[in-house]
């Protein structure tokens, strides 16, 4: 019988309560993915951070989108033709995950060892697009933006969609581009137009091309198959990035930050603009020594010039990276941007959100 890994268990049993009510399918397998040592065998195949709940449920989402007519994809809504017709969550057994399993043996391994999460998350930009306004008004100067681990440079269209916060109005900037809805509590400052951007790059690993399909498709499979309207507003995206071309590197977040951080910089004294170095949820992803490294890389870079990075992190998940939190919020998204100022720097936590951007709550710490 195949040996249970106890961290995975832990994973997959916290994933059981955490996505109940938002992912109820994903619940449904983690609670039977928590004691399968079948699956953990196969998990043993993905480099070991990325051995995640959410990795797993990717590359079965990818198998059922590419093969409706498989079994187990009648319980994925967003692979039926209607999604009301999906089979219940609660009718899935132990038995149907495993024989899925079994027959997608080697694709499953494969996807395993080859991919890693890479949900490019476009209701985020909710939450980064004020912010950057805010420093762009700080500045008195437009903007360049570094998306580090950028995944497809998504986000990087942060000034290309629209904006409906509750309350808050609405900005239009483009009748075919997605809606982004946002509620929001707190003094929040409500945007009256999106930020000027002057340039924009995107650093990732494994960089994504949304012309490629077999690329787009991965990005539809990192979403949770439950939340249609993520899938929707996803497509909506790819629509807008094939429109324009992105400038997409394949790099590390640490080993290859420090040429990009250059590059950038020399664009911005052309356009007399300023640099802000982008996150949302990717230094989770890193090991306690690169997180330690991707912030020296800041802390040295931004001693010289002047340098805003601004993620979308979870406290707990980003050690040793300092994030100030109220003691009940450290699972929350924080917003928090680190200034650099004539070689000062100063870090402010703006906001606590949802991670998919459906909220904030806009209460800056100072």
């Amino acid at each position: 019988m195949a040996q249970l890994d106890t961290h995975l268990t832990a994973l997959f049993s916290e994933f059981v309560e955490t996505s109940r009510t938002r992912a109820p399918l994903y619940s449904a397998m983690s609670k039977i993915c928590s004691e399968a040592g079948w699956c953990h065998d196969l998990m043993a195949d993905a480099p070991s951070l990325q051995r995640l709940p959410v990795l797993w449920f990717a590359c079965l989402h990818r198998i059922c989108l590419e093969k409706p007519e498989d079994p187990l994809s009648a319980f994925f809504p967003d692979v039926c033709l209607s999604p009301e017709e999906a089979r219940s969550p609660e009718s899935l057994r132990t038995e149907d995950l495993w024989a899925f399993c079994v027959r997608h043996e080697t694709a499953l391994r494969d996807l395993l060892r080859t991919r890693s999460t890479q949900t490019n998350e476009v209701g985020r930009c909710s939450l980064l697009m004020p912010a950057v306004l805010q420093i762009e008004k700080e500045m008195d100067s437009p903007v360049l933006l570094l998306d580090v681990g950028t995944s497809a440079g998504l986000n990087l269209h942060l000034d290309r969609y629209n904006y409906r916060y509750t309350p808050g109005g609405e900005i239009l900037v483009d009748p075919t581009a997605p809606w982004l809805n946002c509620s929001v509590t707190g003094e929040f400052p409500a945007p009256e137009r999106v930020p000027r951007i002057v340039a924009r790059r995107g650093i990732d690993v494994n960089p994504l091309d949304v012309t490629n399909p077999d690329d787009a498709l991965w990005l539809r499979s990192c979403v949770w198959a439950d939340q249609i309207d993520r899938s929707r507003l996803l497509a909506e995206a790819i629509n807008v990035a094939r429109r324009h071309k992105l400038d997409i590197h394949r790099a590390d977040a640490t080993a290859d930050l420090g040429p990009h951080l250059e590059a950038m910089l020399e664009m911005a004294s052309e356009q007399q603009g300023h640099l802000i170095v982008i996150t949302t949820w990717v230094l989770s992803y890193l090991s306690a020594d690169q997180i330690l490294a991707f912030e020296a890389i800041l802390e040295s870079f931004g001693r010289d010039h002047d340098l805003t990075w601004l993620g979308a992190e979870q406290p707990e998940q980003v050690l040793p990276i300092r994030i100030e939190t109220e003691p009940d919020s450290r699972h929350l998204t924080h917003l928090v941007t680190r200034r650099w100022r004539s070689g000062a720097p100063q870090q402010t936590t703006w906001a606590t959100a949802h991670p998919h951007g459906y909220w904030m709550r806009w209460e800056p710490n100072g």
